[in-house]
């Protein structure tokens, strides 16, 4: 995959497989878990709670025993908590769940969308390539630019920078990133891909590439 590849990708599904060994399972962890939280409406309730739980055992806040005591009982009945079943996998090939999840949330949005399949096959397709292109959008804020890594320069870590990365972070609310650039710039921050990133007008997910720099995430 070369780099305007990457950069203009709608389909997350080579993306994924270019970038495997490349990103912690902690991100691919994440990847899934965003994708399934597009389509919450879509979710059973019970499965709501195996999500976030997915998402916890990511950052290490649960462990994946526990996870698992979550979903006993938990049966996936359709795509859309069949995508939470594979967020909830375990780390040993998380490229697979990762697809996985956002193959049956892509699936899931066509089949609420489009009534009717297979007869309705070409709009069905439709609806789910939207879907899958949103995705990819979402795998890049995870995971930037792989073909230009950002380091972190010490000098931007002010307190004002890690406490705003912290409360989106912990908050899922990204609203403040515009501000954080502004941080960022006051703090001595010239790289336009930081900067840039903040102040795009796109939606940002729990494990984005510049929150985690930030934070020493990986």
């Amino acid at each position: 995959m070369t780099e305007q590849e990457w950069l203009t990708a709608t389909d997350p599904t080579p993306m994924l497989r270019f970038i495997k060994g490349k990103t912690s399972n902690r991100k691919l962890r994440l990847f899934a878990v965003a994708c399934c939280r597009r389509i919450e409406r879509f979710i059973y309730p019970p499965w709501h709670g195996v999500l976030e739980a997915a998402e916890q055992v990511a950052d290490g806040v649960i462990r994946h025993d526990e996870l698992l005591a979550i979903r006993v009982g938990a049966d996936p009945v359709h795509d859309g908590t069949m995508a939470v079943e594979a967020a909830a996998m375990t780390d040993h090939f998380p490229i697979n769940n990762a697809d996985d999840a956002a193959g049956y949330a892509a699936q899931a949005v066509a089949r609420e969308v489009v009534p009717g399949y297979p007869e309705n096959l070409a709009a069905w397709q439709a609806a789910r390539g939207c879907e899958e292109g949103a995705q990819s959008t979402v795998l890049r804020d995870i995971l930037g630019n792989p073909f230009h890594p950002v380091i972190v320069v010490p000098m931007w870590l002010t307190s004002t920078v890690v406490v705003l990365a912290r409360q989106m972070y912990e908050s899922r609310d990204f609203s403040a990133m515009p501000i954080l650039a502004d941080a960022l710039q006051d703090a001595g921050c010239d790289n336009d891909d930081v900067l840039n990133h903040c102040r795009n007008p796109g939606s940002h997910v729990r494990g984005c590439w510049v929150i985690d720099l930030l934070l020493g995430k990986e």
